[in-house]
């Protein structure tokens, strides 16, 4: 994707991977938003574990590139499977807090229902409170209140985030999707909104992160 021809630095996009196909086909659909926009630059996706290509096979065909993470917090595959310029994460943003709160518009959650805001989970405490930051970004938006909840390596669970506000507000909160792509483990969260990493602003973000590392002037 992209050209070649430029003398621009080209752009790496990391996403984790799945054994579930439509993981790999969103981030491909967001690499494409992302190619659109930079006509001049080299843009391609690679893969850290499950899904083809692999980081370690695309990395060496690109002459310098600018590593940008498909992920939406800092954690184990930030810190060992990544080159150490790498740019940050996608989250928390405030990009991510419009798109949350579009998908939760599309998903027509009523703004009386609290809200789970369901990550991945990590098992380093920068990870964890990404995922907190992200949902205290969208509880400033949010009147009926955002609890972070996790689906893997960390907690509250999922379940017991739900559980909790159910009991402590007599209605059932509304699941939100805190991942790219769908996958075993986003699809384990049972969100009643859709993953992010097709929205037009995740590609504009991608497009921030690439530029943060590049030199200014």
């Amino acid at each position: 994707m992209g050209s070649s021809a430029s003398n621009a630095r080209p752009l790496l996009a990391v996403g984790h991977g799945s054994r579930m196909p439509a993981s790999a086909a969103m981030l491909r659909v967001l690499i494409a938003n992302v190619a659109a926009r930079l006509p001049d630059v080299d843009v391609r996706l690679g893969f850290i574990e499950l899904s083809d290509p692999l980081l370690t096979d695309v990395l060496p065909q690109l002459d310098d590139p600018v590593v940008v993470p498909l992920l939406l917090s800092r954690g184990t595959h930030v810190f060992r499977d990544l080159p150490a310029e790498a740019a940050a994460p996608l989250g928390p943003d405030p990009v991510l807090t419009q798109v949350l709160l579009d998908r939760i518009a599309e998903a027509g959650i009523d703004r009386a229902t609290p809200l789970v805001l369901a990550g991945t989970g990590s098992a380093t405490p920068e990870g964890q409170q990404d995922v907190l930051a992200q949902a205290a970004m969208l509880a400033e938006h949010w009147p009926a209140g955002v609890t972070a909840a996790f689906v893997t390596a960390a907690r509250p669970t999922v379940a017991e985030a739900t559980e909790t506000l159910r009991e402590a507000h007599g209605i059932d909160p509304a699941v939100v999707s805190y991942f790219l792509a769908p996958g075993l483990l986003p699809d384990a969260a049972r969100a009643a909104t859709r993953p992010l990493g097709d929205h037009p602003a995740v590609a504009d973000l991608v497009l921030a992160r690439y530029q943060q590392v590049l030199p200014v002037g």
